[in-house]
């Protein structure tokens, strides 16, 4: 973990849904009974703290119905790769497929050098990710 961010597992934030937060990054588990699946995948190195808030709720990766990816980028497919290679059907646009394998070489929207220039704010959550990737 980082010295600057604490890991969260929020249970139930609504019924059966339940929030894994990291590094500005979230990955949702939805719950019914033994049954599960994820919502996005967080970092690859979120892997632990998914992991673990799987271990907590009774669940196993093995075990999941599916893995939802809602979009190609680094900090929500991060871990698809591991899931898909455990046996977790992973679902996702037939344009982002390729990161399920290689979650850092999509191509940007736009410049990611500008990103600092014109979102300023943003810097601490950059930096957070960088040193959780």
């Amino acid at each position: 973990m980082t010295r600057f961010t604490r890991p969260v597992v929020r249970k139930n934030i609504a019924p059966g849904i339940h929030m894994i937060q990291h590094a500005d990054v979230n990955a949702f588990i939805v719950q019914d009974g033994h049954r599960g699946m994820v919502i996005d995948a967080g970092l690859p190195g979120m892997w632990p703290l998914l992991s673990a808030g799987l271990e907590y709720l009774g669940l196993r990766a093995e075990r999941l119905e599916a893995l939802v990816l809602t979009h190609g980028h680094f900090d929500h497919v991060g871990n698809a790769e591991r899931l898909r290679a455990a046996g977790v059907p992973v679902y996702v646009h037939k344009n982002d497929a390729r990161l399920v394998r290689h979650p850092y070489t999509y191509r940007h929207e736009k410049s990611r050098a500008l990103f600092p220039l014109t979102h300023p704010g943003g810097l601490p959550s950059l930096a957070r990710m960088a040193l959780y990737r």
